[in-house]
């Protein structure tokens, strides 16, 4: 009878354990990918290392997220990340923007549509990929970058 009462206790005691553990798990799963990061892999890019972060926001709901991130730039950091523009698998020098970018003009890498290009003031990005959406603004006057990913 006594030794059943402490079984009882120790598996209690376990359940409680593997409860916790659980717990702690779950809530240490909430790692996102850096902002920086996933805009350099998906835009082709490399996004100079001195940099100001202006805004690093990440909204979520279950399957539905957005992401902001906007930095400021040295004009030096800017010509290397015009460089990385101008290099990118995605960048068309032959867009010209009127109102909206044509089909034929995003880059197709591995399934993947998208587009930088020069127009006005700065180079922009835009994107095809379905529920993922991608894209940027870099304002060469301003020296402000602001990069956008969102998902619904």
């Amino acid at each position: 009878m006594k030794t059943d009462k402490k079984r009882i206790g120790i598996l209690n005691n376990i359940k409680i354990f593997v409860f916790i553990l659980v717990i702690l798990l779950v809530l240490s799963c909430n790692y996102r990918t850096p902002s920086r990061i996933r805009f350099e892999n998906n835009l082709n890019i490399k996004i100079p290392k001195d940099i100001k972060v202006i805004k690093d926001e990440y909204d979520g709901n279950i399957g539905d997220y957005s992401i902001e991130y906007e930095i400021k730039m040295s004009e030096e950091d800017c010509k290397v990340l015009i460089n990385s523009i101008r290099n990118s698998v995605y960048f068309n020098p032959n867009v010209v923007v009127f109102y909206k970018i044509e089909d034929s003009l995003f880059k197709d890498t591995n399934g993947i549509k998208g587009v930088w290009y020069k127009a006005g003031y700065g180079y922009f990005f835009e994107n095809k990929w379905g529920r993922d959406i991608y894209s940027a603004d870099v304002d060469t006057i301003k020296l402000i970058a602001k990069f956008s990913e969102s998902h619904d």
